[in-house]
């Protein structure tokens, strides 16, 4: 399904060694190229080609694309899961034991249970378009912009208009628009 609108993405990109966060495996995205993720990922129906998205990791925003293309592929993943009360929401300890640490229900184990599901997964293509930051960008500075506060989820929606107003990030979306 292509869209017709300006309509923008924050899509968050983080290297498997700077994941707190081991509910899975993670993905494998390419910066300036293509953005992974998967059906359990929270507004993954709602990201469609022709809208704009900006890719960020943790702390800086990388740039800026307009999906080209987005490729759908059925398949199955591993997610660890809390022995305690079945959550999917383990974070890794680096150095306090046990490794890992529920964070609904705060058990702590080295082993949590990993169970395979079924899931499609995504590709976003916005190569063709893709603009880096010509200057490190902080998050901080796009905070505003975002529809929701729901932090925790990778792909969060953003209010277009109020990144356009925004030095350094207007020009940067205004060349790709």
């Amino acid at each position: 399904m292509t869209a017709n609108v300006d309509h923008m993405w924050s899509l968050l990109s983080v290297e498997d060694n700077d994941r707190s966060f081991q509910g899975n495996d993670g993905y494998r995205d390419v910066t300036g190229l293509v953005y992974r993720y998967d059906s359990r990922v929270p507004n993954h129906q709602r990201v469609l080609v022709g809208h704009f998205v900006m890719l960020r990791d943790p702390t800086t925003v990388l740039g800026f694309g307009r999906l080209d293309e987005i490729k759908k592929e059925l398949g199955s993943k591993s997610i660890r899961l809390c022995s305690t009360c079945g959550s999917s929401k383990m974070y890794r300890r680096e150095v306090k034991r046990p490794m890992y640490r529920c964070q609904r229900c705060r058990a702590e184990t080295d082993s949590p249970i990993n169970e395979e599901t079924e899931v499609t997964f995504f590709s976003a293509y916005y190569e063709s378009s893709w603009t880096p930051m010509p200057t490190a960008v902080p998050v901080e500075e796009v905070r505003d912009s975002y529809v929701s506060q729901a932090v925790q989820n990778a792909i969060r929606e953003m209010v277009l208009s109020r990144l356009l107003t925004k030095p350094v990030i207007g020009p940067t979306i205004a060349a790709i628009r």
